[in-house]
């Protein structure tokens, strides 16, 4: 069963930006890693405007499969799906990382920018696995947003303990 991660933080804070150097890491020191995004954006699932998928979905589609040699994507027009259904159509990895569920029962990697303005999150503190920051924070399990390789390191450790969540 993979772990699960939830990488959290407000719109605009870097987590994605963060999320692609984390990930290469995690990778290069040979971990399956899976993504799943999570948005609020209902159009981000239309497809580039006068593209293919969106002409599909405009003729009344409800799902659109693109396949090619390199792999697949597929887009469904309905309801949300609970996370735990979308994990069992992913190829199975060694760690899953979530952006963007700020809630659900797995541990949070908060993103907090120093000068962002916002509150801090309302994560529960034993939710709170780990916080990325370009702040003063100090404490256990504070890294900075701009050294990637030492969180990698810390959750390949993590990973290795019982202390990861299975999911």
């Amino acid at each position: 069963m993979s772990r699960i991660i939830s990488v959290v933080g407000y719109g605009g804070s870097g987590k994605t930006t963060y999320l692609e150097k984390l990930i290469a890491v995690l990778v290069a020191r040979g971990l399956r890693v899976a993504v799943i995004k999570h948005t609020s954006h209902p159009e981000a699932f239309l497809g580039s405007e006068g593209k293919d998928t969106d002409r599909h979905f405009a003729a009344g589609a409800s799902g659109v499969a693109l396949v090619g040699p390199s792999g697949y994507s597929l887009a469904v027009r309905g309801p949300e799906p609970a996370l735990v259904e979308v994990l069992g159509k992913l190829e199975p990895a060694d760690l899953v990382i979530t952006e963007g569920y700020k809630t659900g029962p797995w541990p949070k990697v908060e993103i907090r920018r120093r000068d962002s303005g916002q509150p801090v999150l309302s994560v529960r503190h034993d939710e709170l696995l780990a916080l990325v920051t370009d702040g003063e924070e100090q404490g256990r399990n504070v890294f900075s947003l701009d050294q990637p390789e030492d969180l990698a390191v810390w959750l390949l450790n993590w990973l290795e303990s019982d202390h990861g969540t299975d999911g």
